[in-house]
């Protein structure tokens, strides 16, 4: 995941999984999705993160199966 961009929060913002721990030297992140389809998380954009009570938007740059898990970049 790179860039933070500027956007308005939702109103109500749905939770559609987690983010785990890192792996890789890029940084990839383990996607837990609550989707139906694990994949199907990734047709969700854009994605807002929520650290210390503040919404943050985040742009995925890709994504792949790790461990038969998705990871997000």
């Amino acid at each position: 995941m790179s860039k933070q961009l500027a956007a308005q929060v939702p109103a109500e913002p749905v939770v559609l999984g987690k983010m785990g721990s890192s792996y890789g030297i890029r940084g990839w992140l383990r996607v837990f999705s609550s989707t139906e389809d694990a994949e199907s998380i990734f047709d969700y954009q854009p994605w807002f993160f929520q650290k210390a009570g503040q919404w943050q938007q985040v742009q995925l740059e890709s994504w792949k199966h790790h461990n038969q898990d998705p990871g997000a970049y």
